[in-house]
């Protein structure tokens, strides 16, 4: 679908992607088991995160598609996507002694 004004998108449903590729130069004493995360402020009860890449990895690759689906478009939502952004947070473990096996994925 394509539109001109984004208000177009007024009372329709809307599907759309999330892709989380990968993360790059991660601190080498918190990159263990990482995942990132993502919240919508329209749906601030619901967190989307990726899958954990296990391991210590300063470069992980996630690979992570979620399929989205907006109801129906009302001045909030429209004002939400048109004027705000997702934040993503990155997780990760700090090594605590002992050796860490290092993901080279």
């Amino acid at each position: 679908m394509e539109f001109e004004d984004p208000n177009e998108l007024m009372g329709k449903e809307m599907y759309f992607n999330v892709n989380v590729d990968q993360c790059k130069n991660l601190p080498m004493d918190l990159c263990t088991n990482v995942f990132v995360e993502y919240k919508f402020k329209h749906e601030p009860e619901n967190a989307y995160r990726t899958e954990v890449f296990e391991g210590k990895n300063p470069n992980p690759v996630f690979n992570h598609k979620q399929l989205h689906h907006v109801d129906c478009f009302n001045d909030y939502i429209l004002d939400y996507f048109k004027n705000s952004h997702i934040v993503f947070k990155t997780y990760g473990n700090p090594a605590f002694g002992g050796q860490i096996k290092q993901n080279t994925q």
